[in-house]
């Protein structure tokens, strides 16, 4: 590539790996402990077996229904036929549980996932006893949370102790993919600035409720809004692609210009049966309007990365509907030269107007080979209607890293790269300022 260095994500990420000797706990197997579980995310950290990790697993609850079912997931991971694991699950329950955690320090680091209204009150607890803390997202979900955050990973800072969020997001090879074309000045150019109304960044969510949540999952005092929730993982994703391994200052590089938020509607009786409970708890009381629930799950955000215009959306349905099932991600990422954007599952890359067609190609196939090195088997496909390009990703493909893995990495150093934390609070920043702002527009 003319005048640029082509250069992966993962060199781009193993820099500081590759740096001086690693931490005195290298080969060391760390010790997890789960504390109040009541997600999934915690348990798919144990979906493998791993050699950094003990077997013994300790668990600290008040006893919960939702633990009977994390504990249950483990066994059967345990008991599979195809590659089965060998979790030894220690199990405390009782309402003195945090104080019982604290006092016999059984692990290195508490993995978080459940209820997000409490989630900083755990954090707070454990970097105050020196336990490192994996945190499922979101970390806080409203701007009260964000200003304890600040406080707590100070803390963490002093005392030597890691604080990070699960964003899976980055280990999906739709998105790395996406981040490394966009350093290919020869295909992408530079990145537009957009404006207000039409973003040079651009990012969307959609998740289904679908049956198995819990109660309080719908009650978004607990759970967050949906920016302040899922919308973290775009925010993220905003930073890392755009400003790939640089710290960002929530003070001076960031500006949040609008929110809003609206609600899904859900009728009763189908809510009732979805969560399988026969009256209301009272805290979904104030969302009842006539025979429905409105619950004010949905929104979007505008905010300025370097006066870079972004804007990241999150939306719920109740049941699948429109052909969503699970999840669905959409993105655009507009280049001087091209637009390279994600949807229904597939990679695109689209020349912007001005930019050579026999150019736009070269490049476009230079660095699909190029690619090949981290994605074997990708491939251009034929263009489209709307004149973007295919890039195809083989069916099944998985990043061999994910969001564990390298945590763990980062404790066996003892460190993470310097703009991991102030990009933690750079993203908490936006998604609880988003609340904030959309709140004030509805008095």
């Amino acid at each position: 590539m003319t005048g640029t260095k082509w250069c992966t994500l993962a060199v781009l990420a193993a820099a500081f790996e590759l740096c001086p000797s690693l931490a005195a706990d290298q080969g060391k197997k760390w010790r997890l402990i789960q504390l109040d579980p009541r997600h999934s995310h915690a348990t798919a950290i144990q979906a493998e077996s791993s050699e950094r990790l003990s077997d013994e697993v300790y668990v600290y609850s008040p006893g919960c229904p939702e633990l009977d079912q994390h504990l249950a997931r483990i066994q059967s991971y345990n008991s599979r036929k195809e590659r089965p694991t060998g979790w030894k699950e220690v199990v405390y329950t009782g309402s003195d549980y945090l104080r019982k955690m604290r006092e016999e320090r059984k692990g290195d680091l508490v993995v978080l996932s459940g209820n997000n209204r409490i989630k900083i009150d755990y954090i707070e607890e454990c970097v105050r006893a020196g336990l490192h803390v994996f945190a499922d997202k979101p970390v806080v979900i409203d701007p009260q949370g964000f200003q304890r955050l600040l406080r707590i990973e100070a803390e963490a800072r002093r005392r030597k102790v890691l604080l990070w969020d699960m964003m899976s997001e980055r280990y999906s090879y739709y998105n790395i993919l996406q981040a490394e074309l966009m350093r290919d000045r020869r295909l992408f150019g530079e990145l537009q600035r957009g404006t207000a109304e039409s973003p040079a960044v651009e990012e969307t969510n959609v998740h289904v409720y679908g049956n198995g949540r819990p109660v309080w999952f719908y009650d978004v005092e607990q759970q967050g809004e949906a920016v302040p929730d899922v919308g973290t993982h775009l925010v993220d994703l905003t930073f890392w692609k755009c400003f790939p391994e640089t710290a960002l200052d929530y003070r001076k590089d960031l500006q949040v210009d609008s929110a809003r938020h609206w609600p899904l509607t859900i009728e009763l009786p189908a809510f009732l049966e979805a969560v399988s409970i026969r009256e209301l708890p009272d805290y979904l009381r104030r969302c009842l309007t006539g025979s429905a629930l409105q619950i004010t799950t949905n929104g979007s955000v505008g905010y300025r990365i370097r006066g870079i215009h972004a804007r990241v959306t999150s939306l719920w349905f109740f049941r699948a509907a429109d052909n969503r099932s699970g999840e669905e991600r959409s993105s655009a990422y507009h280049g001087t030269k091209s637009t390279l954007s994600y949807e229904h599952r597939k990679l695109w890359a689209r020349k912007e107007s001005g930019t050579d067609e026999k150019e736009f190609r070269a490049a476009l196939q230079a660095a699909v080979e190029r690619l090949q090195a981290i994605c074997p088997g990708v491939s251009l496909s034929a263009e489209d209607a709307s004149g973007r390009v295919e890039i195809r990703i083989p069916p099944g493909r998985r990043h061999p890293m994910n969001e564990t893995g390298k945590f763990l990495e980062f404790l066996d150093q003892g460190k993470m790269p310097a703009w991991e934390s102030p990009n933690l609070l750079a993203k908490y920043y936006v998604t609880t300022r988003a609340l904030e702002l959309a709140r004030a527009a509805d008095r």
